[in-house]
């Protein structure tokens, strides 16, 4: 597993969800990203999506989940 630290940062749109991990030192190459349509099938779904792409970003970058320091939500 990769020991570094990381940042989320959520974009939820009307039209798109938009979720990116990235090392505290912000360079542009390394932050990965998911882009999905925005769920709007009950009042939990943006929030149980934004949790299920943060996990699918650790996991294929193999992140632990203890790696992610911050969240950042707009």
């Amino acid at each position: 597993m990769i020991k570094e630290k990381y940042i989320a940062g959520v974009d939820i749109g009307g039209t798109r969800v938009r979720v990116a991990i990235s090392p505290l030192n912000l360079k542009k190459e390394l932050v990965k990203a998911e882009i999905i349509e925005t769920p709007k099938d009950t009042k939990f779904s943006i929030s149980q999506s934004v949790c299920i792409l943060i996990r699918k970003l650790l996991k294929n970058n193999n992140i632990s989940e203890s790696n992610l320091v911050g969240i950042g939500i707009a």
